[in-house]
């Protein structure tokens, strides 16, 4: 079994700090036993202000009642809340899978976390930016889909010129 350091360590937000670095998130941080069933994230909730790094077990991702994705171990949750200024409503709901273990971050915590270290800023910036770019490719990927082709209708020309 991994150390809650080593996991962090391999966290794409994480890997870029020491092992001291990895040690003061770790010791700012709450590690917390969930068990399944319950949701640990309820979407529309306003006013948690933690993000969450799965050490042990897995999570669901659920959006519109249907599971999207699943985390676990060295992945994360809750990071856009932390990044908010304000509080706002939970995108998704995250539940527990079955039995797991995760470092609670607060927004405070990580704060100060970034103070100490910028590093961590530009590591979320970057897997935040990789996240999106994901969304987006997805979110086009569907729009294709979608969307009727109109190939066989040749080029449409606009304004339309006149006869």
């Amino acid at each position: 079994m991994r150390t809650p350091y080593e996991t962090l360590k391999e966290t794409a937000l994480f890997s870029g700090l020491s092992w001291e670095q990895c040690r003061n998130v770790v010791d700012r941080s709450t590690m917390r036993k969930l068990h399944g069933g319950p949701l640990m994230i309820d979407s529309g909730a306003v006013g948690d202000d933690s993000m969450w790094v799965i050490l042990e077990g897995s999570v669901d991702i659920v959006v519109a009642e249907a599971t999207v994705a699943t985390y676990g171990a060295g992945e994360y949750v809750g990071e856009l809340a932390v990044l908010s200024e304000t509080p706002v409503a939970r995108s998704d709901d995250v539940g527990v899978r079955e039995e797991a273990v995760a470092l609670e971050i607060t927004r405070d915590d990580l704060e100060v976390l970034i103070s100490e270290e910028p590093k961590i800023a530009r590591a979320m910036l970057g897997e935040l930016a990789r996240r999106l770019r994901k969304t987006t490719n997805l979110l086009a990927a569907a729009e294709s889909e979608a969307t009727p082709h109109l190939d066989h209708l040749g080029p449409i020309e606009y304004p339309p010129s006149s006869p």
